[in-house]
């Protein structure tokens, strides 16, 4: 049997193709991996938007569920501006201190931090900060919910530290969406 020697050339040529391929494929799964984050993220995202309707102070306002935790990441970050007569209530299922930057946000807010129907703590006039805020706003102590309205809004409406508050489908910071 006659045993046929490749020249170095011929190597060095296998090892070049081999080598392609393996980086092809490394990219092909990586652009696989990629899409495939991005559809679950967008599915995360479609999820029809759930709101409460709460009146306070003869008014009806409009508040946008923030319960699971990339929404509560996300919170009103990078929109041009949120109705009068709206606003975002953050559901916790915990009891626990809480704290809020101002990130990627295009206009003031209240920042309103509540116990078990309490308001322990009201940030006013939050002003907007870019991605990497400085501002830190916590809450005094364990909270459950936490309200933003547009800045002034907290006043209009007379909340004031201490006060009960009644929010209308939330059953103890348990609310699902």
């Amino acid at each position: 049997m006659a045993w046929r020697i490749k020249s170095h050339s011929q190597c060095l040529n296998n090892y070049k193709k081999y080598l392609l391929l393996g980086i092809i494929v490394l990219l092909l799964s990586t652009a696989f991996i990629y899409a495939s984050y991005l559809i679950k993220r967008d599915k995360l995202k479609s999820i029809t938007q759930a709101t409460v309707t709460w009146e306070q102070a003869g008014r009806n306002l409009q508040l946008e569920i923030a319960s699971n935790p990339l929404k509560q990441y996300e919170g009103l970050s990078n929109r041009l501006s949120l109705c009068q007569d709206c606003g975002m209530l953050f559901v916790f299922s915990d009891f626990s201190p809480k704290s809020f930057v101002m990130r990627n946000m295009n206009f003031p807010l209240d920042i309103v931090f509540i116990n078990d129907n309490v308001i322990d703590k009201i940030y006013y006039n939050a002003p907007p900060e870019g991605s990497a805020p400085e501002r830190i706003y916590s809450s005094d102590g364990p909270v459950n919910l936490v309200l933003e309205l547009n800045a002034g809004e907290a006043t209009r409406l007379g909340l004031s530290k201490g006060d009960k508050i009644m929010l209308p489908d939330i059953d103890n910071g348990n609310f699902k969406n």
